[in-house]
């Protein structure tokens, strides 16, 4: 399938923002996508200033639903460092941002995971793909057309680059142990190269109800994760630098800064990508 050039480079241009995120439209818009997936409107809204710091939320979240998860939480927990200040800090973020009395009551008000990815041993009762599928299969009216994909596009680099294997922001230097989960966010189920194909396939036709509100929130925010009583929401960084093929790196710098975020002390780089880019802190704080 081809995507059109104008629109590919639309949908680049939003996975590339570096604008702030409107938060209460983007919180109305997430309110539209679970109604349109016949899901109560999550009771929580989560922000956290860059994925790395979501992520450590998530594994929190994970850590009494998967063996695996719980064994890497209990490590950090177990050592001095860095990544027990983030786990901690994610901890206390996750309590101040929803007023509940301990991670218990936070993990039993949001409920399950709603995208594949993270539903650790078994699916839930509820899930959002059969409701993608769904709205993609009217936007298009042949299922075959839901799994082609565009041979090697920019906008798919580009978006491997940012959070895929490749990713800068994926990488076990960026973010050590939640590395995984940066990547398992929403976009990994409907991702931009797929929102492209599916604007392209809709011409003047109006999205369906679903598909709209997943687009706005793609347009405002960074990855974000879907859970049963909760999103979790992380903004686009502050700076992004890009190759000569569109795709982030920087050979001299950071290739993504955001606003707030770990403890970097001033002037040294910490590496962030296995393509020779970093986060260096500056007068921001860089992950």
């Amino acid at each position: 399938m081809t995507i059109a050039a104008d629109i590919e480079r639309r949908w680049r241009d939003a996975l590339f923002s570096t604008t702030p995120a409107d938060r209460p439209a983007t919180e109305a818009a997430v309110a539209a996508l679970y109604a349109a997936a016949s899901v109560p409107p999550p009771r929580h809204y989560c922000w956290f200033d860059s994925p790395c710091a979501g992520a450590w939320a998530i594994a929190l979240l994970l850590e009494p639903r998967d063996r695996n998860w719980n064994t890497l939480v209990g490590s950090v927990r177990s050592r001095r460092g860095d990544e027990r200040d983030r786990l901690e800090r994610a901890h206390a973020h996750l309590l101040a941002q929803t007023s509940l009395a301990d991670i218990a009551g936070i993990i039993a008000s949001f409920g399950h995971p709603l995208a594949p990815p993270l539903m650790m041993g078994g699916l839930p009762p509820k899930s959002l793909h059969s409701d993608f599928l769904g709205a993609r299969l009217e936007v298009h009216g042949d299922v075959s057309a839901l799994f082609a994909q565009p041979m090697d596009t920019p906008l798919q680099r580009a978006e491997d680059r940012l959070w895929g294997n490749a990713g800068v922001l994926r990488s076990g230097l960026f973010c050590h142990t939640p590395q995984t989960l940066v990547s398992q966010n929403f976009y990994s189920g409907y991702s931009f190269t797929q929102m492209a194909m599916d604007d392209n396939a809709l011409g003047t036709r109006t999205p369906p109800p679903l598909l709209q509100a997943a687009w706005t929130i793609a347009r405002s925010v960074g990855p974000w994760w879907a859970w049963m009583g909760a999103a979790l929401l992380s903004e686009h960084p502050v700076e992004l630098h890009l190759d000569a093929e569109g795709r982030p790196h920087s050979a001299d710098g950071p290739a993504a800064v955001y606003r707030t975020a770990g403890r970097c002390l001033p002037g040294k780089a910490t590496r962030c990508a296995s393509s020779g880019s970093s986060i260096r802190p500056a007068s921001r704080k860089a992950i």
